[in-house]
């Protein structure tokens, strides 16, 4: 959020199984600061995938002027692949 107003950033991404690896047990997806690593949206963590296919989405408001980041865990494997995934901004003007 470079401008003058914050932002609300949403984000939604998947995982499935990359054989030969274990299948993921779990996934969790949070909006943070860049620098500070406070968080600001948190999925909270999915352990329900089926068959190590599974998805989390995550939502939260960005302050101005605040660089960020979406990161993504997993647990239960060292590896897995990412399936469909995005990003979105939206100003919230004051």
């Amino acid at each position: 959020s470079t401008g003058p107003d914050p932002v609300t950033v949403s984000a939604g991404v998947s995982v499935r199984t990359r054989p030969p690896f274990d299948p993921p047990t779990s996934i969790r997806c949070v909006v943070r600061n860049r620098d500070t690593h406070e968080i600001y949206g948190d999925s909270g963590t999915n352990d329900e995938l089926e068959n190590g296919e599974g998805s989390v989405v995550v939502s939260g408001a960005v302050p101005r002027t605040t660089f960020f980041t979406v990161n993504v865990w997993m647990e239960g494997t060292s590896f897995a692949d990412a399936g469909d995934g995005v990003v979105l901004a939206e100003q919230i003007v004051q």
